[in-house]
């Protein structure tokens, strides 16, 4: 939260207090289906560590487009946050693919 703040630009009303947290629920939550579907409908992904992989790469390229969108557009971070932010976001969506490739890979015969 203080790095948050230490690199935001301050608006009147920017920052809700508290979140959301429904909202970040269901965020995390669409991320999740949207790995499911990527590795279960093209990929044949089902192992943590194939899902780990592969979530990272296109977590990363995710956050790095959205980040650097937000750099080109709009005065509200700074570059340190938002390098940060991709790191921290492309971690974060690199797990989630790993559990969601588990959760497909449960009961899977393995070859």
């Amino acid at each position: 939260a203080d790095f948050t703040a230490e690199h935001t630009i301050k608006y009147e009303g920017l920052m809700k207090e508290p979140p959301v947290l429904w909202a970040i629920f269901l965020s995390n939550t669409a991320w999740g289906i949207l790995y499911a579907h990527i590795f279960n409908r093209w990929g044949g992904i089902q192992t943590f560590g194939s899902g780990f992989t592969s979530g990272f790469l296109i977590s990363l390229l995710i956050a790095v487009s959205i980040d650097l969108f937000y750099y080109a557009f709009m005065n509200m971070n700074d570059g340190m946050y938002l390098c940060v932010d991709a790191i921290v976001t492309t971690i974060m969506g690199a797990i989630m693919a790993g559990i969601a490739a588990a959760m497909l890979g449960i009961g899977k015969a393995k070859s």
